[in-house]
């Protein structure tokens, strides 16, 4: 089973120091200042692409992701070797190189008859020169009658970390880290 995670949208800390000049300025402005930085930092181009991409990501609208990626992207998840199932070289995770096989990566795991849906919650998100840095929470719907549960609707939830390179307005990498460890103990059975 392919790890179905990613997520989008949060809070950025931002620490704003006092001028060059020693002037200092009325705390009014600074306030300013600050609210001004944290909106910037909220609107960055980066944050709106990296938001569009998981709008993608969500509807489960691959051709509509692939138009994010580079043609030389690569998508690293380490920690997939901790998922129970899954045959990836515990040293090295999950490891795609290159837009076709991401897209057949990602085709694989959108084909998945068990899988109803998927969302995030993001609950810190920051950009950093050409890095979009999101943590939070990843959930996904299955056909819980498929995986041999009771449930017709099973819903799942963990925690993730993904980092984002985005250069020249296309995301070069993206490299996941989950908590796989959760995940598995939601999926088994009672």
């Amino acid at each position: 089973m392919l790890a179905r995670h990613h997520s989008v949208v949060a809070a950025v800390l931002l620490v704003i120091g006092a001028p060059a000049t020693g002037r200092t300025t009325p705390p009014m402005r600074q306030d300013q200042s600050a609210a001004d930085a944290v909106a910037a930092a909220k609107s960055s181009p980066l944050l709106e692409l990296a938001d569009a991409y998981y709008e993608a990501y969500a509807a489960l609208d691959l051709e509509r992701m692939v138009t994010f990626l580079a043609d030389d992207v690569q998508f690293r998840d380490p920690t997939l070797h901790l998922f129970p199932g899954e045959t990836i070289d515990a040293q090295a995770g999950l490891m795609v190189d290159g837009i076709d096989q991401v897209r057949a990566m990602l085709g694989q795991v959108f084909a998945n008859e068990s899988l109803l849906g998927l969302s995030w919650e993001v609950a810190n998100r920051f950009a950093s020169g050409n890095y979009v840095v999101l943590q939070g929470s990843f959930h996904q719907e299955l056909d819980g009658r498929l995986l041999g549960t009771r449930e017709r609707v099973l819903r799942i939830s963990t925690t993730f970390v993904t980092v984002l390179e985005i250069v020249d307005g296309k995301i070069r990498s993206q490299t996941d880290y989950v908590d796989y460890g959760q995940l598995s103990r939601q999926l088994a059975p009672e």
